[in-house]
């Protein structure tokens, strides 16, 4: 006997917050309609959203942790011509 495994495909929802969008941003995409009364976006575009999204904690994390590397020698002291060098 064979145990089968399921595997159970995200939703655009959790997609979507994985990716930083809090529940009330993701109720007005999938809430949105055009004129004619009919859904703005589809599932397919909720999932597009989540996939071409960056999520702006991380970039801002990883971009502070570039500037830090950026702005310090090997020995911790400010490298010359950084904005820290001139305080």
């Amino acid at each position: 006997m064979t145990d089968k495994l399921t595997i159970r495909k995200l939703t655009e929802t959790e997609c979507l917050r994985l990716m930083g969008f809090n529940d009330e941003e993701i109720k007005r995409l999938k809430e949105a309609k055009d004129d004619k009364g009919k859904a703005l976006f589809s599932r397919s575009a909720l999932y597009q959203f989540a996939g071409n999204s960056v999520v702006v904690d991380c970039y801002t994390a990883i971009t502070n942790e570039i500037i830090k590397d950026m702005e310090r020698d090997e020995s911790g002291r400010p490298r010359k011509n950084t904005l820290e060098a001139w305080l």
